[in-house]
């Protein structure tokens, strides 16, 4: 009988479980070989200078989660893995959102401009950068 109950909750341990091994994999992808940092919020990695912060937000149709990648002390770039937003579940696909994080300096927040028709979730993602590099900041200032 526990049998059973165990095996019917596989898909839903494997939806609430974190992904560690499949975020080490992506951050190393992005970055090279890299270490995991122990700091509040989802998972953040790092080497030498370049950095991967993973993100978590609530858009209008549920998660969005993302990941933040930075190079000594700029946003390379800002990726997201999962959302839902959208009418056709492609608010982030619209060239030129994301793109706008590239370059920014990590020392104060971000501004992206939002892409019409997804103003909500665009605020999401860049509050959800911002939380996330705000903890970075607070987390390299306490290690130098």
């Amino acid at each position: 009988m526990l049998t059973v109950a165990l095996l019917g909750l596989g898909p839903l341990l494997q939806f609430t479980i974190p992904r560690q091994d499949e975020q080490q994999a992506l951050a190393e992808e992005l970055i090279g070989p890299s270490e995991r940092v122990a700091m509040p919020g989802p998972a953040a990695f790092r080497a030498e200078d370049r950095a991967v912060l993973f993100f978590a937000g609530r858009g209008m149709s549920g998660a969005i989660e993302g990941a933040i990648v930075v190079t000594a002390e700029q946003i390379s770039k800002v990726l997201i893995l999962h959302s839902r937003e959208g009418l056709s579940h492609t608010a982030f696909d619209t060239p030129g959102f994301l793109e706008r994080f590239g370059g920014q300096s990590i020392s104060h927040p971000v501004v992206a401009d939002a892409v019409t028709g997804a103003t909500i979730s665009c605020q999401v993602v860049t509050d959800a950068v911002n939380e996330r590099l705000s903890i970075w900041r607070i987390h390299a200032n306490a290690e130098n």
